[in-house]
């Protein structure tokens, strides 16, 4: 845009000398504003696997004066498997991570964190998960019988009715992470008299906290300071297992966690 908006000036001044201008001094063309500092918008991003994102979307350019400088033109170095087209950067097909490095005139050379993932969105997820107390905690009863404590739970497999990621409809801000998964299922709790109680889940939310490759930070929703790692274990179906999604209620381990995906038709 800079060489075509110098051409068209040129142009119109040769124009008016050759229909018998004032003959004056050319008017020196307008040049383009020198970039001499990079603001990444995030430090970090998410691309899923095969899919492109524009860096200009990722990152801010300024001039010397602190002016934004619209649609700047970005130099891009990216890691192995990764590719640059323009100011656009192209995931593999395969999961991975690396840094993209982001240069512009003038400007400091700005760093990238970048992880190409599944898209947890293809998939139709079922999870399984065990809370348990310490010998000698109590949790609050959730059951039909208030006097009775909970020694343990079982989330039976619960079925995923969908995966939001931010910007999706269904996405709750405060529960924050980078996908939400909505579930409906059961849990048996099995209380301190040896009875046991099944009740139904409606509307459960669990948060899967970041994406790196073949591995999924997940945290309670209700408790974002507890969480754990799952690691793929199998690639058909897509199957995660890691410490579990047990709330701030249970004082005792996590049992670990099962999320076993199969592809959308």
């Amino acid at each position: 845009m800079r060489y075509l908006t110098t051409g068209i000036m040129a142009a119109t001044v040769a124009a008016l000398i050759a229909c018998g201008g004032d003959g004056g001094s050319p008017v020196e063309p307008p040049h383009g504003a020198v970039v001499t500092r990079l603001e990444l918008v995030t430090n970090n991003a998410l691309v899923f696997t095969g899919n492109r994102v524009g860096m200009r979307t990722l990152v801010r350019a300024y001039d010397s004066r602190g002016q934004l400088v619209q649609a700047p033109a970005l130099s891009l170095t990216v890691p192995q498997g990764w590719t640059a087209s323009g100011d656009t950067v192209v995931a593999p097909t395969y999961e991975s991570a690396g840094v993209v490095k982001i240069a512009a005139d003038e400007a400091p050379v700005q760093s990238l964190d970048v992880v190409a993932a599944v898209d947890l969105r293809g998939f139709d997820w079922s999870a399984s998960w065990a809370c348990r107390q310490r010998p000698g905690d109590e949790t609050k009863r959730l059951g039909r019988d208030m006097s009775l404590w909970v020694d343990s739970a079982s989330y039976l497999t619960l079925e995923v009715d969908s995966v939001v990621y931010q910007g999706d409809a269904g996405w709750i801000q405060n529960f924050g992470g980078v996908a939400q998964m909505w579930m409906g299922g059961a849990v048996v709790y099995f209380n301190s008299d040896a009875s046991a109680d099944t009740l139904a889940l409606h509307d459960m939310v669990r948060v899967i906290g970041y994406q790196a490759p073949d591995t999924l930070s997940l945290w309670a929703a209700q408790n974002l300071g507890r969480g754990g790692v799952a690691v793929r274990t199998n690639d058909a179906p897509l199957t995660y297992e890691g410490l579990g999604w047990c709330g701030e209620d249970w004082s005792g381990e996590d049992d670990p966690v099962t999320l076993i995906g199969t592809p959308r038709e």
